[in-house]
């Protein structure tokens, strides 16, 4: 980013693109949650699946030296480390001795709800979004570069979490689901439209997209959604130190700006923003299934809504 449009004045002005960099991102990851707001809307759900009694137990157990050694062999190769410099190369070298020393780390953090700073720093990079106007701050998206001592820990409990998804997940859900492909959910759009044409009972299709769907998740709301799926506290609370204390800066050409909270948003970037991302998803197409709209009867089903994560279609 070497030029940006601010106030709708087009500037190259490297202080300028840096505080407006700043501004945006400050304000975007800003909570905003309305705790009344979201106490009607939990209210107001019902027919809530449940992770089963063996996933809990299994999402509830220490992290193991023998899952943070999996965790290190599965990392990437090549990727772009966080502000500390250190690669997986680094930790996949040193595995054996980094192990036992993390998971002393990791499980004195999650009985004190506390990460050490450099666990909880992150550095956001900007990607132009295709086609779209990159003179506007809205079309860049932010992926954050993460250190990997903290990728490793969210590894862990991102494979605790990715085993529980299926008993509380829709299928009607193909985003991030072993299993599930993109092509599910565009073949049943299209079997639908062929459908309509041979019914006379009128119908919709209506496609929604979420402005910055990532970055405006509340994390007060994600917590809840554990609870009500029944998680346990003990991966509640591990979760919650990831997000305890987070903040970021922003790279740019010219250097980096300040530090800001981030006090919303799930990390683009981190092992566990996928799977996390899904509870709000669900809660949101549960709410829809509660609600008046009737849905499309085929052959005895009723199809109402699908999704490839924030990706939704309503019929």
């Amino acid at each position: 980013m070497t030029k940006l449009r601010t106030d709708g004045i087009i500037t190259q002005d490297p202080q300028v693109i840096s505080k407006t960099c700043e501004l945006f991102y400050k304000h975007l990851y800003k909570s905003n949650l309305s705790t009344e707001a979201m106490e009607i809307f939990f209210n107001s759900l019902s027919n809530i699946k449940t992770i089963s009694d063996n996933n809990k137990a299994i999402c509830d157990s220490p992290i193991t030296i023998l899952d943070i050694e999996e965790a290190i062999n599965k990392m990437k190769l090549n990727k772009s480390p966080g502000n500390d410099g250190l690669t997986s190369e680094f930790y996949k070298l040193f595995s054996k001795d980094l192990s036992c020393f993390l998971h002393k780390v990791y499980i004195e953090s999650i009985d004190n709800n506390k990460l050490p700073p450099s666990l909880t720093q992150g550095l956001i990079t900007l990607i132009p979004k295709p086609q779209k106007d990159i003179l506007s701050i809205e079309n860049w998206r932010p992926i954050s570069l993460l250190n990997n001592d903290y990728k490793i820990i969210a590894m862990c409990l991102a494979k605790k979490l990715k085993c529980a998804l299926n008993d509380i997940i829709d299928e009607t859900q193909s985003g991030f689901m072993t299993g599930k492909h993109i092509t599910n959910n565009i073949r049943l759009v299209i079997d639908i439209l062929d459908y309509s044409d041979l019914i006379t009972d009128n119908s919709f299709i209506l496609f929604l997209d979420f402005y910055k769907a990532f970055d405006s998740i509340e994390h007060e709301f994600m917590f809840r959604a554990l609870d009500i799926f029944g998680f346990g506290n003990i991966f509640k609370e591990s979760i919650q130190t990831l997000y305890a204390d987070a903040n970021s800066s922003i790279k740019l050409p010219f250097g980096t700006t300040k530090r800001f909270d981030i006090n919303r948003g799930i990390w683009q970037g981190c092992p566990l923003s996928a799977f996390l991302f899904l509870l709000p998803m669900q809660l949101l197409s549960i709410h829809f299934k509660n609600s008046s709209v009737v849905g499309l009867s085929i052959a005895g089903r009723v199809l109402s809504i699908t999704q490839l994560a924030d990706d939704t279609t309503l019929f």
